[in-house]
């Protein structure tokens, strides 16, 4: 049997294409390199912030009025407690591109956010940071300090 150069194109990558993205991975991450998107220009007082208690994630999409579920209830549970946690919810604008927004209830009742602006095409900001000395539940950002990070 005879392929043509087209028929030949598709065979290799229906064979051995996946084969040689592995391999290519693999060495990339064996150097120490990441592949996240999220690992590039990502502020340090993001990247160092210590680690709390995992809420999980949530979605905000476009005609929905607030985010809900089990994951926010796990935020304000922290929050009300004056404990700890952090949810990551993806708020999605009119062009469908994603804001990622990582709360953080802090010890004593405080909260902060950071929110990544990166995946949004239309951004005018990289990152942002949001401190509120006294939070009640989520997302009660009033009375906050909002900075560009």
């Amino acid at each position: 049997m005879v392929l043509g150069d087209r028929a030949l194109a598709q065979w290799f990558v229906d064979h051995l294409g996946h084969w040689l993205l592995t391999a290519v991975v693999a060495a990339l991450t064996g150097f120490g390199l990441s592949l996240s998107p999220a690992a590039a220009g990502v502020p340090d007082v993001f990247a160092d912030r210590p680690a709390l208690p995992d809420c999980g994630s949530a979605a905000l999409l476009i005609g929905q009025a607030e985010v809900a579920g089990a994951a926010v209830d796990c935020f304000d549970a922290a929050l009300a407690a004056g404990g700890t946690a952090e949810l990551l919810v993806h708020v999605h604008g009119v062009d469908n591109d994603p804001v990622l927004m990582y709360h953080r209830a802090l010890p004593g009742g405080a909260g902060e956010v950071f929110m990544d602006h990166r995946p949004d095409q239309y951004r005018s900001v990289d990152w942002q940071h949001v401190l509120c000395p006294r939070a009640q539940v989520y997302p009660d950002l009033e009375g906050c300090d909002i900075r560009e990070l």
